[in-house]
């Protein structure tokens, strides 16, 4: 019988690894420059932490750089916008203070700049599988601690607070960043713990265990209690979802949380008891002696606010502080350690409604892909959203430009979404292919 052409249709899908190569590595370097340049001005006696010009540049550089990979891949980046509409809200809200600002030039400089940051955490989204970019923060925050550690052991003078006699900061300016960079380190390592190779869960059990360690050492109680409570909460989902866990073992997890919450009840777990075991007082070092002059502040102008990251050292904002600085001896804040107190004197209610409304959606969002993934990698997004939003409530974290904190969150916002845009649904391609049939 004469061989005849038959059409068969293969599925080709695209590599589920994502950047490798000259790629991956300009990531690497590029996540490690942004947490170890700002260490070249340690040392310097402010009130505020000061960007370096280095380190503008390098942000500048990876702003551009992400935008240019992200036009590569429009319809990825667009299908990802067009789910982000408060996000993209309160990014443009920031910019709009601008008209309003009491500090016009610092907030368009500033809000530029938050545009910029987001942009990073969509080029990690439409570039990078959820699994490839825990590795590539794994590595890469691995690589600050050891470094960190080096610093505070031969070089205690830079790599501690006052004077190389108090808690650590490693390579970071203060104690709270370094504590805030071992939780998001801790948060990415935890998923590996759960899959791959003994080698790996072995490598990534001891980059925790030094993560923690620093995180320890730190002694930043915003970082040790929020970062807590997101990794236990994670450690515990992970056990829940694990095909190993069975009947058994999650009712033995339910029963486990029952008796916690019952002991946390019969011993009267209060603030004051909370603060104590955190060793701080009740005034959070500090926070709430300076909180009612920032809400007289943000009562003044309540719908709008005072302009993206202006009120801060603005002759406005020193009015409105200066009772609290004469009582504080000199200290003057430098932002509201509060991150939903700080976006209301950014941009009043309004802001303060895009914010809530984005946390929600976040929270949402997450909680939906951890119950329909079971990858060990799916409850990283509602670790994170977790962490953040309860350290929020003490730092500012959210809607803050140039750091981790924001780029993580708008991440985790994005990756459950991830595979709704049309580069996923386009994922597989359809190519034909000829067989010659020999019957």
């Amino acid at each position: 019988m004469p061989g005849r052409a038959v059409r068969v249709v293969e599925a080709v899908a695209e590599s589920p690894r994502g950047p490798a190569g000259l790629e991956w590595w300009l990531g690497y370097s590029g996540l490690l420059a942004i947490a170890l340049i700002p260490a070249l001005a340690k040392g310097q006696i402010t009130d505020a932490p000061t960007s370096s010009p280095l380190g503008e540049v390098v942000w500048s550089v990876v702003y551009v750089l992400a935008a240019v990979r992200l036009l590569a891949k429009r319809d990825r980046t667009v299908t990802l916008l067009r789910h982000s509409t408060v996000l993209c809200a309160l990014v443009l809200l920031m910019v709009l203070s601008t008209i309003w600002s009491v500090a016009p030039s610092v907030t368009f400089k500033n809000s530029i700049e938050l545009v910029g940051t987001t942009i990073v955490a969509y080029y990690l989204v439409v570039y990078y599988p959820l699994r490839r970019l825990l590795d590539l923060v794994g590595l890469a925050f691995g690589t600050i601690a050891a470094v960190s550690l080096l610093i505070i052991v031969f070089a205690p003078g830079h790599g501690r607070m006052d004077w190389g006699s108090g808690a650590w900061s490693g390579v970071f300016q203060e104690k709270n960043s370094l504590g805030a960079a071992m939780v998001l380190a801790t948060i990415a390592l935890v998923p590996s713990l759960f899959m791959g190779t003994r080698r790996r869960k072995l490598l990534a059990g001891a980059a925790s265990l030094l993560c923690l360690a620093l995180l320890a050492g730190s002694r930043s109680a915003t970082a040790f209690g929020a970062g807590l409570l997101a990794l236990a909460f994670g450690v515990v989902a992970l056990l829940w979802n694990s095909p190993r866990a069975g009947f058994s073992g999650r009712l033995l997890l339910v029963a486990l949380g029952t008796a916690t919450v019952g002991v946390c009840l019969l011993i009267g777990l209060q603030p004051d008891r909370v603060f104590e075991l955190l060793g701080r007082s009740d005034t959070l070092t500090g926070r709430t002696d300076f909180w009612p002059y920032l809400l007289q502040a943000f009562g003044d102008q309540a719908v709008l606010g005072y302009g993206y990251n202006a009120f801060f050292g603005s002759s406005t904002g020193n009015e409105y502080l200066s009772s609290y600085v004469v009582q504080a001896g000199g200290w003057t804040p430098y932002h509201a350690h509060d991150s939903f107190l700080q976006i209301a004197l950014d941009a009043g209610f309004v802001g303060l409604a895009l914010l809530a409304t984005l946390v929600l959606v976040a929270i949402v969002r997450a909680t939906r892909y951890l119950a329909t993934d079971r990858a060990p990698t799916a409850v990283w997004p509602l670790m994170i959203v977790l962490y953040l939003v309860i350290g929020s409530y003490t730092e500012t974290y959210l809607a803050n430009y140039n750091t981790f904190e924001w780029i993580f969150f708008v991440a985790a916002l994005l990756y459950p979404n991830r595979g709704l845009r049309a580069g996923v649904r386009g994922a597989v391609r359809l190519t034909p292919i000829t067989i010659r049939d020999t019957r």
